[in-house]
């Protein structure tokens, strides 16, 4: 059965098993004698073809290299019905093998446009602790070496090792997004609204559905609703509490004896008054108005009294 384009690109760029996807260092470092690498994911050439062969078979596919300035430029063609479909990318030659290297990441790059491991750009750099050892014949992880100062012109170069991280939960293949939803359906505030539908949206980035985007835009705007919701009656019910604070602290200074009481209660709760109206957000020129109104009317009393 002919596949569409739109099932086409849902089985090219689907996430692939942690152990298809491979970690490179990005930087390296020594800090207080430690050393540290960061490393970020990407896929090899070969996962590429095969991902490409599993979607489209042997003859669906093709590629195609020109050479470029200072690089090689690949053009990558997948077959949509009776059409070929070609994305073109290019990458300079490497130290280490020039034509090969760059053949093999113009093609990664090619990929990418097609959508072949898109999703791991989402993914954040990690940063790993490196172990120290005498040499490349003691590694039993990855092998990385360090350019070490032992003084302004003498350098040691040390060997070490790191292991590879895990990807995190959303950038595995999955077809239940239930959990990404409850999590967006649990959050408390809008900035725990946040953090949870940052990491379903990448999640439904990575499976590269519809569906799921669909799901988890509509559990949050859901859940946005009722944080504002719970937010603006939390508020009512706070001001409604003030309000009757206020009342009780005007009656309060309507009883006061004499001015010397008068006046230490009004400065008392004039500060009661700004601590209440900051944690509140309210306007503080409308109580005070009232609160010397009050004030002054109390004094005509007491002076007539």
């Amino acid at each position: 059965m002919t596949q569409t384009a739109q099932q086409i690109r849902e089985k090219l760029s689907a996430p692939f098993n942690d152990h298809e996807v491979e970690w490179m260092v990005n930087r390296k470092g020594i800090n207080n004698d430690r050393l540290w690498v960061e490393v970020v994911p990407y896929i090899t050439n070969r996962a590429v073809q095969h991902r490409l062969d599993e979607v489209l078979g042997l003859d669906g596919w093709k590629n195609e290299f020109k050479d470029g300035q200072g690089g090689q430029i690949c053009g990558l063609s997948i077959k949509v019905g009776n059409t070929w479909v070609t994305k073109w990318d290019g990458a300079s030659y490497t130290d280490f093998e020039p034509l090969k290297g760059a053949l093999s990441s113009a093609m990664k790059r090619a990929s990418v446009q097609l959508g072949i491991g898109r999703y791991l750009h989402l993914v954040k750099p990690v940063f790993v602790e490196c172990q120290r050892i005498s040499d490349r014949n003691e590694c039993t992880e990855n092998y990385v070496t360090f350019k070490y100062a032992e003084s302004d012109n003498q350098y040691t170069i040390l060997s070490a090792q790191w292991a590879s991280p895990s990807l995190p939960a959303w950038a595995m293949p999955i077809s239940d997004i239930s959990p990404y939803v409850a999590d967006i359906n649990s959050a408390k505030t809008e900035t725990e609204l946040k953090k949870a539908f940052s990491t379903a949206i990448k999640c439904a980035e990575a499976q590269d559905s519809d569906v799921f985007r669909h799901d988890i835009k509509a559990a949050k705007e859901q859940r946005m609703s009722e944080i504002k919701q719970a937010k603006q009656k939390t508020q009512r019910e706070s001001l409604e509490r003030f309000e009757k604070w206020f009342a009780k602290k005007l009656e309060q200074l309507q009883k006061e004896p004499n001015e010397a009481v008068l006046d230490m209660t009004y400065t008392q709760l004039l500060q009661e008054l700004k601590g209440q109206c900051k944690s509140l957000s309210l306007d503080i020129s409308e109580y005070q108005n009232q609160l010397q109104a009050e004030k002054a009317a109390t004094i005509t009393k007491i002076q007539g009294a």
